[in-house]
């Protein structure tokens, strides 16, 4: 069927661009930016768009003078915006922080980041950092840290893997490969080595936590989900504390750490993201045979084939007195059954085996095997 109205033709491929408009465009204040919704387990997001989602507190250590902390209007991973922390001088820590009230224990927070190359070209552990603080109820201040160090290419979580009343300390997960400060990771957004190819990288990260079990649940980047991240409780920071806030609030903060060799370092932070994971139905992996399952009508037909194979054998043998091939003897259809039988049962336990395997790797899936 054609249409032969050029007019109404046009207007059908207008209703269909609009209708198949992967997300809606809007103009805000005369520049394009885009529109998403978010998930329904979110407990708060900021995409700092329009000055941000309130009053984001500064703390500093190590006496950073002319550190500056604010909206950024010139670089972000979408949208028009994103939030700057800059620290001039070394062995120093700048940081913003925000508290959110919330019942949810089992908590994720990510976001897109990025650098400067400054940070970069330093041979030492400088790095944009993501936290996520809680107390418990006796007063004890505990820290979820994890950042990426770009002149090392390291991915480091920050935790102890005996006690979450133990002090937290560094872990590396994962290096990229390369000698330091040649590192084949993530490139600075101001990159001076191939800036032509990979200027304005920004990288993802996001961590679940566990506040009850007082460990992580899982730290995953664009490389890809560590499994040993679970190995780590999450280690305390201060204890006995006799002022903090209510037990159902956290602290999550963005922040800059420079070392010994690095000064005028830039970190931005774009669509911060914190979650409730406890409110998340569990995947489910399982491994098995069942209606729906593409295993199912293989199974039917194989059965069939086999005992329908097997009966018509033994009836030639038994009433027709046939004894060429297979049908010399009982002994070798019966094996021969057996063994198709076993060999289909092992490929189930060999299968649902593997799926435990990836399963556990997964810690909050629902196994099923």
């Amino acid at each position: 069927m054609f249409v032969s109205n050029p007019k109404l033709t046009m207007l059908v491929l207008v209703i269909l661009t609009l209708t198949l408009l992967p997300q809606p465009i809007l103009m805000v204040n005369g520049a394009t930016t885009y529109t998403r919704g978010l998930p329904s387990n979110t407990i708060y997001f900021d995409n700092f768009e329009n000055g941000g989602n309130g009053t984001w507190l500064k703390f500093t250590f190590g006496s950073p003078t002319g550190n500056i902390v604010g909206v950024n209007k010139t670089r972000s991973f979408d949208g028009n915006a994103s939030y700057g922390i800059y620290d001039p001088v070394i062995n120093s820590q700048v940081e913003v922080q925000k508290t959110v009230a919330t019942s949810a224990t089992i908590i994720g927070i990510q976001a897109w980041t990025t650098f400067n190359y400054a940070m970069y070209a330093a041979a030492n552990g400088q790095a944009p950092e993501l936290a996520l603080e809680y107390y418990t109820s006796n007063g004890n201040h505990h820290q979820a840290l994890v950042e990426y160090r770009p002149a090392r290419g390291e991915w480091v979580l920050f935790g102890d893997p005996t006690s979450p009343d133990n002090s937290n300390n560094p872990f590396i997960l994962y290096t990229f490969p390369g000698s330091i400060t040649l590192r084949k990771g993530y490139m600075a957004y101001n990159d001076q080595l191939v800036s032509n190819q990979y200027g304005n990288t920004w990288y993802w990260v996001k961590y679940v936590i566990d506040i009850t079990a007082q460990r992580y649940v899982s730290l995953c980047t664009d490389v890809g989900c560590f499994a040993n991240a679970t190995n780590y409780f999450v280690g305390q920071i201060g204890t006995g504390s006799t002022t903090f806030p209510e037990q159902h609030s956290i602290r999550i903060g963005m922040k800059i750490t420079n070392d010994g060799t690095a000064s005028a370092s830039n970190a931005l932070f774009s669509d911060l993201l914190v979650t409730d994971e406890g409110a998340v139905v569990p995947p489910i992996i399982q491994f098995g045979v069942s209606l729906f399952s593409g295993w199912f009508p293989i199974l039917i037909a194989s059965i069939g084939i086999l005992y329908g194979t097997s009966g018509i054998g033994l009836a030639r043998r038994v009433i027709l007195g046939k004894t060429e091939g297979m049908l010399q003897s009982y002994k070798l259809i019966i094996v021969t059954g057996v063994v198709a039988t076993v060999g289909f049962i092992s490929i189930l336990a060999i299968g649902a085996l593997l799926t435990r395997q990836v399963c556990q790797s997964q810690h909050i899936a629902t196994c099923s095997y």
